[in-house]
């Protein structure tokens, strides 16, 4: 989710922080947040967490972040991450809401103002996670810039979920999901995915994007990708020889004639949050 969604309700500031071992009070948060928060600096990143939560707990996610790095790293083929990051994870999405003002999973904000001092993650932790999705928004903005243009949210959120496919509470993949959206008439045209992306039903534009971007990845390569969210929706057809809406029909094609049997999936269940 990205900072245009939602006002953040924290301001950071230059105070000084009381000092228990190798963790420190964080106090700079302008409302209660629902309890204290203890931060420890490593490099360019900071993590936060309830001073509540146990310390193996907060080590455990912190290996997973260095983790996740290196992951998106991989996928976009950038090098070392520069830029400092400030990673605030909280407990559920009451937590959430005292900080951002709904019971969201996650958000990153990936531009700094006169509120947000650093780029900004504030994501609920624990066995199941958002994380490494925003952590691609981070990341993806950190090398990449802001994309150009109008119609890339489909390109923002599709390839921070093609990130992280842990973070679905399902157990399909993007293409049996997508083929399930073909095959029971849930499947969202080119022109809403350019221009009406967030009023769309979440689970199906992020799953259906997520898959978009890694067939663009498996048939084109990154670099493609990097030349559409550089330069403008505007230039897709010169970068891939055809327009956004020629690819979702061959996507269209090409699963149809892959799945001849309909895929089963419980939508109740697909809706539902686990997280």
């Amino acid at each position: 989710m990205k900072k245009t969604l939602i006002l953040l309700v924290i301001i950071f500031s230059n105070y000084a922080f009381s000092q228990s071992g190798n963790w420190h009070l964080r106090a700079d948060f302008i409302r209660d947040v629902g309890g204290k928060m203890e931060y420890k600096q490593e490099g360019n990143t900071k993590f936060t967490f309830y001073s509540d939560v146990d310390i193996t707990e907060r080590y455990s996610i912190i290996g997973k972040i260095h983790d996740y790095i290196k992951d998106n790293l991989r996928l976009i083929k950038e090098s070392e991450l520069q830029d400092s990051i400030d990673i605030i994870i909280v407990r559920n999405r009451d937590d959430m809401t005292s900080f951002v003002g709904g019971p969201i999973s996650g958000i990153a904000y990936t531009a700094t103002d006169e509120y947000i001092k650093q780029k900004t993650i504030i994501c609920i932790g624990g066995k199941k996670n958002p994380l490494k999705h925003e952590l691609m928004h981070i990341i993806s903005t950190s090398f990449w810039g802001v994309p150009i243009g109008r119609g890339l949210s489909w390109l923002e959120e599709g390839l921070a979920t093609f990130a992280d496919p842990e973070a679905e509470c399902d157990n399909y993949s993007f293409e049996e999901k997508y083929i399930y959206f073909i095959q029971n008439k849930k499947i969202i045209d080119a022109d809403s995915l350019i221009n009406n992306f967030d009023n769309l039903h979440k689970k199906i534009s992020y799953n259906q994007s997520g898959y978009i971007v890694e067939f663009l990845i498996n048939n084109y390569g990154i670099e493609k990708l990097k030349e559409i969210w550089v330069n403008g929706m505007n230039n897709f057809e010169k970068v891939y020889n055809s327009t956004f809406k020629e690819v979702l029909e061959r996507i269209r094609i090409e699963l149809t004639q892959k799945y001849a049997e309909p895929i089963e999936l419980d939508w109740s269940e697909f809706e539902k949050t686990c997280y």
